[in-house]
């Protein structure tokens, strides 16, 4: 028995393994429709962000962990953006880790941004834009982002907010129908 153990565990892992990699690939994928929500989210940062934004640099990377919990889904009601259950669970899916944004699928005059040493340098005055999984209903004619917008002056200005956008697809577009403010912070 105890020289087929090891046989036995290198079995299981050659199975299971690829199915892991499997279903964490099928979340890590950004998808056309996703970039579509991109480009009419992008277009609409004033609506959601607490101070206007110049920033047209995008981190490569989503955010990651940032999922509806019972709080913020009350915040989003409260604020008459409340999304249905199947968009909130592909949400939460769907940002339990960050997807890279691909080079090119930004709309222009949006870049990608690959680095924090670059964002936040000791010295001067930068800012980044990130962005979230993006959440659809079963029809995918809604769909929910979050947006954060990252702002640094000098060694100890600090600035960081962001919020919620809920958009409809009318046709082949994506048009906002509701913003909820998320989060502000200052140091």
């Amino acid at each position: 028995m105890k020289r087929y153990l090891p046989w036995t565990i290198l079995t299981a892992l050659l199975i299971l393994l690829p199915i892991q990699a499997a279903r964490a690939a099928a979340v890590t994928e950004i998808d056309d429709e996703e970039y579509a929500v991109y480009s009419a989210a992008l277009g609409n940062l004033d609506t959601v962000l607490v101070s206007p934004v110049r920033c047209r640099s995008v981190f490569h990377e989503t955010l990651s962990q940032h999922k509806l919990n019972a709080e913020s889904i009350a915040e989003l009601a409260r604020q008459g953006s409340a999304p249905d259950l199947t968009l909130i669970e592909d949400f939460n899916r769907k940002n339990g880790r960050s997807a890279l944004i691909a080079a090119g699928r930004l709309p222009a005059p949006f870049t990608l941004d690959e680095s924090w040493t670059a964002t936040f340098p000791s010295e001067g005055s930068v800012e980044r834009l990130e962005l979230s999984r993006v959440g659809f209903d079963n029809a995918r004619k809604r769909a929910l982002v979050v947006i954060s917008h990252t702002f640094r002056g000098g060694k100890r200005a600090f600035h960081s907010s962001g919020g919620y956008m809920l958009l409809e697809k009318h046709g082949e577009n994506w048009r906002v129908i509701r913003t909820a403010a998320g989060w502000a912070s200052h140091y």
